[in-house]
């Protein structure tokens, strides 16, 4: 896992107030139930668990089952929190089966609310990426 934030990300990150954000989560169940090698060999329930495991330890409450919430944190934490879903074991799971990992804000509009896209899981693939080609 990368310690270094890129730096339009990073640009972008501490510009932002801190307050409420979230992280969400979209995983594949064949990827996770499918035999190897074409999958983990895995019940779905238990990855959920794991990366809820994961979330709770950084005191993110969960809104549904793969949208979490954290009311008073930064923009930084919060995207430290997606690098550290990473660790999930065994190494290489959580990224050969997320469809997406999305970083949001969410402002009270009138009673509901609205989600704003800050960062993707693309982002952070490309920048492993990089960082085990150096």
């Amino acid at each position: 896992m990368a310690d270094a934030i890129p730096p339009n990300i990073y640009l972008t990150l501490i510009n932002m107030q801190s307050g409420t954000y979230g992280l969400s989560y979209d995983v594949s169940t064949p990827a996770t139930e499918n035999d190897l090698p074409h999958g983990w060999n895995s019940r779905r329930v238990e990855t959920y668990r794991q990366i809820a495991l994961c979330l709770e330890c950084g005191h993110f409450a969960c809104l549904q089952k793969s949208d979490w919430v954290h009311k008073n944190i930064n923009t930084i934490t919060t995207y430290y929190m997606m690098l550290i879903l990473w660790t999930i074991l065994p190494p290489g799971k959580l990224q050969s089966m997320v469809k997406g990992l999305k970083m949001h804000s969410t402002i009270p509009v009138i009673g509901c609310l609205m989600t704003c896209l800050t960062a993707d899981i693309k982002v952070l693939v490309l920048h492993a990426q990089q960082e085990t080609a150096d």
